[in-house]
């Protein structure tokens, strides 16, 4: 999967995120990302606006590199301003701890999502970058998480699967009730998105923290 800037988006998040900025010569989109939203627990949703006791306004440092890949083929976000480490090291907690993957730059981990379908940078950062920011945030004014985070590589894979790995594509699973609860069949559900972590798992492509 190819993911290109284009024109669109460089306009998009200049009208949605002024402090940023876009460059589709340099696949980069660096500056300050300031947001305000709360989290509704009974939805597991950001919401963007201050209706909840938990709302927060905050800004980071970051830099979305289109020039490197998550595991799932998403653009690495970078925290630049420090904030992240400057809290780990103050409260003795381990950077994956805080969902930053032990790479050579330390990229944040944005969590399981490859069923995800990318329609633009700035749905991104409100769908993916966003909640990321908001969880961490969260944890420096209220040290807690707001929700629970999958454990750290292959673990943390297998915890987002709705069946254990070994009982995935299985014939008797497929017209089963899918076990996150729609409703509907596993295999109108969640058997897509098992199928390639599964893969992922099987081709020891998860060498960082999900």
């Amino acid at each position: 999967m190819v993911i290109m800037l284009t024109e669109q988006d460089r306009n998009e998040i200049s009208k949605n995120y002024p402090a940023l900025n876009c460059s589709l010569q340099r696949r980069m989109i660096w500056g300050t990302l300031s947001f305000s939203c709360s989290y509704d627990s009974r939805t597991s949703e950001i919401i963007y606006d201050d209706s909840l006791d938990n709302y927060i306004s905050d800004n980071y440092e970051i830099r979305i590199d289109f020039d490197q890949h998550d595991t799932f083929g998403f653009p690495k976000v970078f925290e630049d301003s420090g904030i992240i480490e400057e809290f780990a090291i103050s409260n003795n907690i381990k950077l994956e701890d805080l969902h930053i993957n032990k790479d050579n730059k330390n990229s944040c981990c944005l969590g399981i999502f490859p069923e995800y379908r990318w329609s633009g940078a700035v749905a991104f950062i409100k769908d993916k970058v966003i909640p990321f920011f908001y969880w961490q945030s969260y944890m420096r004014i209220y040290d807690k998480e707001p929700w629970k985070a999958y454990s750290h590589f292959n673990k943390g894979i297998v915890e987002a699967m709705c069946f254990p790995p070994k009982e995935v594509s299985k014939g008797y699973n497929r017209n089963k009730k899918c076990p996150c609860g729609s409703g509907l069949k596993y295999k109108k559900c969640c058997m897509g998105r098992d199928v390639i972590l599964k893969a992922k798992l099987s081709a020891g492509e998860i060498t960082t923290k999900t």
